[in-house]
């Protein structure tokens, strides 16, 4: 009959919970600066797309980037501050969806955000996946110093 010695799993899990934390504390910057740099290329593409520099629907074009709970999250788009006519965030949804009020077309190509966001799209996957990849070496590293604790 064999034994096995578990002796020193709790202390090697606790020295390993230490390393994702500081795996953690890296990376919520990580994402957030990729996110963050990905939602300001795609309200530059957005207001490239809709070719209007002079209108304030294309001045109004805005980020917004969010942690909560542990999730980032970023939207690209107009807040709607009125119920006016006038608001751009009234009228987004006519210029966005291609249509407008009594049937007429809008002057712009519709869908410039979404476009935007697909065209881009690219950028935020290579962002993180840089991101990922420092985490992973902070990971490493801590690891590492863990091993040579141990020697």
């Amino acid at each position: 009959m064999s034994k096995i010695r578990i002796n020193g799993f709790i202390e090697a899990f606790e020295r390993m919970v230490v390393a994702l934390e500081e795996s953690r504390n890296k990376a919520a910057p990580l994402y957030r600066k990729a996110v963050e740099d990905w939602a300001v290329k795609t309200a530059e593409k957005a207001r490239e797309n809709l070719n209007r520099p002079s209108w304030l629907l294309s001045k109004q074009l805005s980020k917004v980037v969010r942690m909560k709970d542990g999730k980032i999250w970023s939207m690209v788009g107009i807040l709607k501050e009125s119920s006016s006519k006038r608001d751009p965030g009234y009228y987004f949804r006519f210029h966005e969806g291609g249509w407008r009020p009594n049937g007429y077309k809008p002057t712009v190509q519709e869908r410039f955000v979404r476009r935007a966001k697909r065209e881009t799209k690219p950028i935020l996957d290579n962002e993180i996946a840089k991101a990922g990849k420092e985490v992973t070496d902070v990971f490493k590293a801590e690891m590492e110093k863990i091993r040579n604790r141990k020697k």
